[in-house]
């Protein structure tokens, strides 16, 4: 395998040869039993001991690469599902040397295992307010891969700071208040003085023109 500090993953990917995962679509209903059946399965399994050989790491993969492509998944899933709950449990902070162990030592079902990772660092992460969720189901493994051009949301402090520095500079009038969403997230309330207040007030003086004039005929 290239050494990993000096090639990024798309190029070891396209080196590899192995096909982007195509999971196809429509996704299958979430309602569906065996889908419910399937997801707690991940869910339980994340009680048992972490997968610590790279032959129970790919088969572990595995399982997740087969429930993917027989559920038509995408990177579009709920923040409850199972099966992204497991994959972090499998993979957390151990991607670049799951990855280069895989292909280095090739154990069975390593291009599964392998083709599961690639499918998730190809998702494209939305830069909006999307993104904090994102970072949370799959942007993870992508900054532990390195993509290129991607890194983590400002985290809670970070954002913090960055609201006090805007209300010193004024551009955010003091007293709002703030809520911090569980993907990490600040919220700033919506703002109360608005253009409509400042219409009502111009209301309010155009009636008392029109008194003061009715009174003075």
């Amino acid at each position: 395998m290239p050494e990993q500090n000096a090639q990024h993953f798309d190029e070891i990917w396209k080196q590899l040869g192995i096909p982007l995962l195509q999971t196809g679509w429509p996704q299958l209903d979430s309602n569906d039993p065996e889908f419910q059946a399937r997801q707690q399965a991940f869910h339980d399994r994340r009680s048992q001991p972490r997968p610590g050989t790279i032959e129970e790491i790919a088969a572990a993969l595995g399982d997740l690469h087969d429930f993917v492509v027989w559920a038509k998944r995408s990177a579009g899933a709920g923040t409850g599902d199972g099966h992204i709950f497991y994959l972090r449990f499998v993979l957390n902070r151990r991607c670049r040397s799951v990855v280069a162990d895989l292909v280095g030592q090739r154990p069975p079902g390593w291009e599964k295992a392998v083709q599961l990772i690639r499918w998730v660092y190809e998702f494209p992460w939305p830069h909006n307010f999307c993104g904090y969720v994102f970072a949370q189901l799959w942007g993870w493994l992508q900054l532990e891969l390195e993509k290129p051009g991607e890194k983590r949301p400002p985290t809670v402090a970070e954002q913090f700071k960055t609201l006090a520095e805007a209300v010193d500079k004024g551009s955010i009038p003091k007293g709002r208040e703030i809520q911090i969403t569980p993907f990490g997230q600040v919220l700033l309330s919506p703002d109360l003085t608005t253009d409509d207040d400042d219409d009502d007030e111009d209301e309010d003086e155009d009636e008392d023109e029109e008194h003061e004039s009715a009174n003075d005929d």
